[in-house]
Protein backbone atom coordinates (compact mmCIF):
# COMPACT_ATOMS: atom_id res chain seq x y z
CA UNK A 1 0.00 0.00 0.00
CA UNK A 2 1.69 3.23 -1.05
CA UNK A 3 2.26 5.73 1.77
CA UNK A 4 0.06 9.23 1.62
CA UNK A 5 2.07 12.32 0.50
CA UNK A 6 2.99 14.41 3.63
CA UNK A 7 1.52 17.83 3.59
CA UNK A 8 4.14 20.52 3.29
CA UNK A 9 2.72 23.07 5.84
CA UNK A 10 4.95 25.81 4.86
CA UNK A 11 4.03 25.21 1.39
CA UNK A 12 0.33 25.37 1.97
CA UNK A 13 0.44 28.24 4.41
CA UNK A 14 2.44 30.02 1.59
CA UNK A 15 -0.39 29.63 -0.63
CA UNK A 16 -3.05 30.41 1.46
CA UNK A 17 -2.02 34.04 2.92
CA UNK A 18 -2.04 36.11 0.41
CA UNK A 19 -1.67 40.19 0.12
CA UNK A 20 -4.72 41.93 0.91
CA UNK A 21 -5.92 45.50 1.60
CA UNK A 22 -6.81 46.52 5.05
CA UNK A 23 -8.80 49.61 5.49
CA UNK A 24 -7.88 52.79 3.28
CA UNK A 25 -4.32 52.70 3.65
CA UNK A 26 -3.06 49.27 4.32
CA UNK A 27 -1.35 46.56 2.12
CA UNK A 28 -0.60 43.40 4.50
CA UNK A 29 1.79 41.05 2.94
CA UNK A 30 3.71 38.14 4.03
CA UNK A 31 7.10 38.73 3.68
CA UNK A 32 7.74 36.43 0.64
CA UNK A 33 5.37 38.59 -1.95
CA UNK A 34 7.15 40.56 -4.00
CA UNK A 35 3.65 41.98 -5.48
CA UNK A 36 4.29 45.97 -5.56
CA UNK A 37 2.52 47.97 -2.90
CA UNK A 38 -0.58 49.46 -4.69
CA UNK A 39 -0.54 53.22 -5.16
CA UNK A 40 -1.43 55.00 -2.21
CA UNK A 41 -1.45 52.03 0.56
CA UNK A 42 1.19 51.53 3.36
CA UNK A 43 3.18 47.78 2.95
CA UNK A 44 2.85 45.78 6.24
CA UNK A 45 4.70 42.77 6.38
CA UNK A 46 2.97 39.98 8.08
CA UNK A 47 5.32 37.63 10.66
CA UNK A 48 4.43 34.22 10.94
CA UNK A 49 4.91 32.55 14.36
CA UNK A 50 2.13 31.49 17.52
CA UNK A 51 1.96 34.65 18.34
CA UNK A 52 -1.64 36.79 18.23
CA UNK A 53 -2.22 39.62 15.85
CA UNK A 54 0.06 38.79 12.85
CA UNK A 55 -2.32 40.34 10.71
CA UNK A 56 -4.60 37.48 9.68
CA UNK A 57 -7.55 37.61 11.75
CA UNK A 58 -10.45 40.23 11.79
CA UNK A 59 -10.09 41.84 15.04
CA UNK A 60 -7.00 42.51 14.03
CA UNK A 61 -7.33 44.22 10.46
CA UNK A 62 -10.24 46.29 12.62
CA UNK A 63 -7.78 47.92 14.62
CA UNK A 64 -5.12 48.81 11.83
CA UNK A 65 -8.75 50.08 10.41
CA UNK A 66 -9.50 52.31 12.99
CA UNK A 67 -5.95 53.13 13.60
CA UNK A 68 -5.98 55.14 10.30
CA UNK A 69 -8.09 57.92 11.66
CA UNK A 70 -6.73 58.56 14.90
CA UNK A 71 -2.83 57.95 15.30
CA UNK A 72 -1.24 60.80 13.51
CA UNK A 73 2.29 62.38 13.56
CA UNK A 74 3.04 62.82 17.38
CA UNK A 75 0.74 60.69 18.79
CA UNK A 76 1.77 58.42 21.77
CA UNK A 77 0.59 54.88 21.50
CA UNK A 78 0.39 51.72 23.10
CA UNK A 79 -0.62 48.34 22.79
CA UNK A 80 -2.45 45.99 25.70
CA UNK A 81 -1.30 42.08 24.35
CA UNK A 82 0.72 43.15 22.04
CA UNK A 83 1.36 39.35 20.52
CA UNK A 84 3.42 39.82 17.23
CA UNK A 85 4.21 43.76 17.81
CA UNK A 86 2.08 44.57 14.02
CA UNK A 87 0.51 47.26 15.76
CA UNK A 88 3.00 49.05 17.27
CA UNK A 89 5.11 49.12 13.71
CA UNK A 90 2.05 50.14 12.26
CA UNK A 91 1.20 53.02 15.10
CA UNK A 92 5.04 54.22 13.96
CA UNK A 93 4.14 54.41 9.95
CA UNK A 94 1.53 56.49 10.62
CA UNK A 95 3.77 59.21 12.69
CA UNK A 96 3.11 57.52 15.83
CA UNK A 97 5.86 59.32 18.04
CA UNK A 98 6.42 57.43 21.43
CA UNK A 99 5.43 53.86 21.09
CA UNK A 100 5.18 50.32 23.46
CA UNK A 101 3.40 47.43 24.08
CA UNK A 102 3.33 44.53 26.50
CA UNK A 103 2.35 41.02 26.52
CA UNK A 104 2.23 38.24 29.42
CA UNK A 105 3.73 36.13 27.06
CA UNK A 106 7.76 36.67 27.42
CA UNK A 107 7.69 34.56 24.32
CA UNK A 108 5.21 37.17 22.11
CA UNK A 109 7.66 40.06 23.61
CA UNK A 110 10.96 38.49 22.34
CA UNK A 111 9.43 38.02 18.94
CA UNK A 112 7.98 41.69 18.88
CA UNK A 113 10.88 43.43 19.85
CA UNK A 114 13.44 41.40 17.11
CA UNK A 115 10.61 42.65 14.82
CA UNK A 116 10.74 46.13 15.44
CA UNK A 117 12.72 48.35 17.97
CA UNK A 118 11.25 51.66 17.92
CA UNK A 119 8.77 50.50 20.69
CA UNK A 120 9.38 49.76 24.30
CA UNK A 121 8.02 46.05 24.44
CA UNK A 122 7.80 44.94 28.13
CA UNK A 123 6.08 41.49 29.45
CA UNK A 124 3.19 42.08 31.82
CA UNK A 125 -0.30 44.14 31.42
CA UNK A 126 -1.20 47.36 32.35
CA UNK A 127 0.22 48.31 35.51
CA UNK A 128 3.30 49.02 33.44
CA UNK A 129 1.60 52.20 32.40
CA UNK A 130 1.54 56.13 34.16
CA UNK A 131 -1.87 57.73 34.85
CA UNK A 132 -3.16 59.15 31.64
CA UNK A 133 -0.17 58.55 30.11
CA UNK A 134 -1.20 57.72 26.49
CA UNK A 135 -3.09 59.23 23.50
CA UNK A 136 -4.34 55.88 21.66
CA UNK A 137 -4.23 52.73 23.34
CA UNK A 138 -5.40 49.53 21.32
CA UNK A 139 -6.74 46.36 23.27
CA UNK A 140 -7.31 43.38 20.99
CA UNK A 141 -8.24 41.07 23.71
CA UNK A 142 -11.24 38.83 24.63
CA UNK A 143 -14.26 40.52 26.00
CA UNK A 144 -13.38 38.78 29.62
CA UNK A 145 -9.97 40.22 29.84
CA UNK A 146 -11.27 43.48 28.67
CA UNK A 147 -13.67 43.19 31.72
CA UNK A 148 -10.84 42.94 34.08
CA UNK A 149 -8.65 45.32 32.45
CA UNK A 150 -11.14 48.03 31.78
CA UNK A 151 -10.70 50.20 34.85
CA UNK A 152 -6.75 50.46 34.08
CA UNK A 153 -7.58 50.90 30.54
CA UNK A 154 -9.36 54.14 31.51
CA UNK A 155 -6.28 55.19 33.94
CA UNK A 156 -3.95 54.81 31.09
CA UNK A 157 -5.32 56.61 28.65
CA UNK A 158 -5.58 60.90 28.90
CA UNK A 159 -9.11 62.32 28.71
CA UNK A 160 -9.86 62.65 25.07
CA UNK A 161 -7.91 60.02 24.22
CA UNK A 162 -8.95 56.71 21.96
CA UNK A 163 -9.18 53.43 23.24
CA UNK A 164 -9.07 50.55 20.19
CA UNK A 165 -11.05 47.83 22.11
CA UNK A 166 -11.15 44.41 19.67
CA UNK A 167 -11.84 40.74 19.91
CA UNK A 168 -15.34 40.89 21.28
CA UNK A 169 -18.03 38.55 19.37
CA UNK A 170 -21.41 39.51 18.10
CA UNK A 171 -23.26 37.77 20.80
CA UNK A 172 -21.35 40.07 23.52
CA UNK A 173 -22.29 43.87 21.65
CA UNK A 174 -24.86 44.48 24.69
CA UNK A 175 -22.18 43.69 27.34
CA UNK A 176 -19.20 45.11 25.50
CA UNK A 177 -21.76 48.41 25.32
CA UNK A 178 -22.42 48.37 28.65
CA UNK A 179 -18.98 48.13 29.72
CA UNK A 180 -17.92 51.09 28.42
CA UNK A 181 -20.91 52.99 28.62
CA UNK A 182 -20.12 54.99 31.71
CA UNK A 183 -16.41 56.37 31.09
CA UNK A 184 -15.91 55.98 27.06
CA UNK A 185 -17.76 58.00 24.56
CA UNK A 186 -18.74 55.52 21.66
CA UNK A 187 -17.59 56.75 18.41
CA UNK A 188 -17.49 54.21 16.04
CA UNK A 189 -18.26 50.30 16.06
CA UNK A 190 -16.94 47.82 13.12
CA UNK A 191 -17.78 44.35 12.18
CA UNK A 192 -16.11 41.66 10.57
CA UNK A 193 -17.45 38.36 10.37
CA UNK A 194 -18.68 36.91 14.14
CA UNK A 195 -16.13 39.69 15.73
CA UNK A 196 -16.52 42.91 16.89
CA UNK A 197 -14.43 46.73 17.57
CA UNK A 198 -15.28 49.82 18.48
CA UNK A 199 -12.98 53.40 18.68
CA UNK A 200 -13.89 54.93 22.03
CA UNK A 201 -12.95 58.15 23.78
CA UNK A 202 -12.29 59.02 26.91
CA UNK A 203 -14.72 61.17 29.01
Amino acid sequence: MPMAKETNWNETWQRTWQPSLVGDKWYLAPPWSRKPTPPGRIRLSMHAGNYFGNGDHPTTRMVLAAMESVVRTGTSFVDIGCGSGLLCIAAHRLGGARLAGCDLDPAAVGAARRRFRGARYTVGSTELYKDGEWDVCSANLALGVLEQVESDLRRIVKTGGTLLASGVLTEQRNAARSLFARSWRMEAEARAGDWLAFTLVKK
